[in-house]
């Protein structure tokens, strides 16, 4: 039953770009003890968004959702550096597929040929 209440909301909360991860977290589950930790060591070593540059509203992505794979959560080679700001939203374009129920396994040749596109414009 859980599980079709989280994808009625995260249907819902899609059709209006909201982020259900941040809003439903009691049922999507919780972070692992050492995700603060994780999460600030990946961003003071990946301080800028994989995919157009940027420094502001970063997140730190997991590849391979942590739900899917718990023993990957803190793994480094699982993590990428995506920003949420307003006017690219790469976080929610390139590491979900512009849906928060889906995830590219593909996110980070994405952001190096985004980026590399966006260093190197005419």
């Amino acid at each position: 039953m859980l599980e079709y209440f989280y994808a009625y909301c995260c249907d819902v909360l899609d059709g209006f770009g909201i982020n259900p991860w941040h809003h439903i977290k009691a049922f999507c589950g919780k972070r692992g003890t050492q995700w603060p930790r994780v999460r600030k060591l990946h961003l003071a070593l990946y301080p800028t968004c994989s995919a157009c540059g940027g420094t502001e509203d970063l997140e730190v992505h997991h590849v391979e959702p942590f739900q899917n794979a718990p023993n990957k959560e803190y793994y480094p080679a699982n993590l990428i550096t995506l920003c949420e700001a307003p006017t690219r939203l790469c976080h929610f374009a390139d590491g979900h597929l512009y849906s928060w129920r889906s995830w590219n396994k593909d996110v980070r040749e994405w952001a190096a040929r985004k980026l590399n596109a966006i260093q190197n414009r005419p």
